[in-house]
């Protein structure tokens, strides 16, 4: 799957949804720099891509604590794109 993911995104980088993708795969391997590469590509394609912008969030928490004023950011912009995963992200941030 990744395989093809990554020629989808050589064919066409322009893709959110396949950088998105991309992004949770590398997550769930474990791959949390290439999964926030992934991520920050989708979101910037995609301002508006709520999903993309919490899992930058959650990435960024994953891998240091020193990235959690980076998760704050994704948590700002994902406070007017959906409040759901806003809450979500709180939770996840309070304490940090």
């Amino acid at each position: 799957a990744v395989n093809a993911l990554r020629t989808a995104v050589e064919i066409n980088p322009q893709h959110a949804g396949a950088q998105f993708t991309l992004g949770n795969i590398y997550s769930e391997m474990e791959k949390y720099e290439e999964a926030l590469d992934a991520y920050k590509k989708a979101v910037k394609i995609k301002p508006d891509h709520a999903a993309a912008h919490y899992n930058l969030a959650v990435t960024y928490i994953k891998l240091d604590n020193k990235m959690i004023s980076e998760a704050k950011k994704q948590y700002g912009i994902l406070k007017a794109l959906d409040k759901d995963l806003a809450e979500e992200l709180e939770e996840m941030l309070k304490g940090k």
